[in-house]
């Protein structure tokens, strides 16, 4: 299979997308350090950002799927929701950034470590590209049903970033969690390899 052709854009479109999405997110005035890694990101680099406490790094993630889906329409592309992965072992983080989310109408899910019995919804509304942000605790995200869900051409093909949150935790539960981000690095292999 042929990759699809790479889109250029110009500088401005991409600060463009990143004052749309802030904008739709409520947020004024953009840090230089988060359109940068904003920027980068949407030309495809990897990206690290280590700022501190309070900073706004979630506007990267938050603003990620919102600046592709941008870009997308800018060039007339009409794609499902692009969608956001975000990595983050602290729960009340989680659920504080879903609220904020939902004031600005940006969508976003908690997936849980338990199968309840909403997971049907859950798992069709995200293939259904409902959703612009996911977030999930590693231990989820390496789980053989979030995989499978992540790795299938629907949501595959929409993941515009993977983000992890709270690195910090990563020394601190060292012990616990050192096996599960193994994991979770094979599991980004797996995702975009196939």
């Amino acid at each position: 299979m042929m990759a699809a052709p790479q889109l250029k854009f110009l500088e401005s479109d991409f600060i463009d997308a990143v004052l749309s999405a802030a904008e739709q997110l409520q947020i004024n005035g953009v840090k230089e350090h988060q359109q940068r890694a904003l920027i980068e990101l949407l030309k495809g680099h990897d990206v690290f950002v280590n700022l501190p406490t309070g900073y706004g790094k979630s506007l990267i993630f938050h603003g990620a799927p919102l600046c592709k889906d941008f870009l997308n329409a800018k060039k007339g592309i009409h794609t499902p929701r692009s969608l956001a992965i975000v990595v983050s072992p602290v729960v009340a983080l989680i659920e504080d950034q879903i609220q904020q989310l939902n004031r600005v109408e940006v969508h976003a899910l908690h997936l849980y470590g338990v199968r309840d019995n909403l997971w049907d919804n859950k798992i069709k509304d995200i293939k259904d590209g409902k959703y612009s942000i996911i977030f999930a605790s590693p231990e989820v995200l390496t789980s053989t049903d979030v995989k499978e869900l992540l790795a299938s051409s629907e949501v595959r093909d929409s993941i515009c970033g993977i983000f992890v949150d709270e690195c910090h935790c990563i020394s601190k539960w060292y012990v616990k969690l050192c096996n599960v981000f193994i994991l979770l690095v094979l599991f980004l292999y797996f995702v975009f390899s196939n």
